[in-house]
């Protein structure tokens, strides 16, 4: 078996990590996705 992994990190892009936020009560440092780029 392999054991593939995936780092979330590197394959969201900002808007899909303010989605995520909002549906999930999760506060970011920034809601501008500019700032998330950087």
């Amino acid at each position: 078996m392999i054991d593939l992994h995936l780092h979330l990190d590197g394959s969201l892009t900002p808007q899909d990590l303010l989605r995520l936020s909002r549906l999930t009560g999760v506060a970011l440092p920034t809601q501008q996705e500019e700032e998330l780029r950087a």
